[in-house]
């Protein structure tokens, strides 16, 4: 992965002006907008608590739930509810009752939300 300290960004753009080679948060601002443009252009933007909800999610189907993700995220088990509404409603992710335990929910990726994954992640990997 590209190194996107400061020190260590060179663009693959010439920066915007002179100033903007002097001055390191506006090359860091640059590196910020060079990784997540593509990303955006997806068309689906959803939060960084989105995206990592989503992304656990995929890389264990079935066995991530909100409990299992509150904890690993270090958030609330609402943080990750409300997180999951939003990938819900953009057909990313759903739940899954646990058929062993009512009161635990999973969290499932959906097609679409793998491919939203799989996108990403060939964008961060071609950096």
């Amino acid at each position: 992965m590209a190194d996107l300290s400061p020190q260590g960004f060179a663009p693959t753009k010439p920066l915007a002006s002179a100033a903007q080679a002097q001055d390191p948060q506006r090359a860091a601002a640059g590196a910020v907008v060079e990784v997540f443009e593509p990303i955006v252009q997806t068309g689906t933007e959803i939060s960084m608590r989105q995206a990592t909800v989503l992304a656990r999610a995929v890389q264990s189907p079935g066995k991530e739930t909100v409990r299992s993700l509150a904890a690993a995220m270090k958030v609330s088990k609402p943080a990750i509810t409300r997180a999951l509404d939003r990938l819900d409603e953009l057909k990313l992710a759903h739940r899954l009752k646990d058929p062993k335990d009512r009161r635990s929910i999973f969290v499932q990726p959906t097609s679409k939300g793998r491919a939203w994954v799989a996108a990403v992640a060939k964008t961060l990997g071609a950096l």
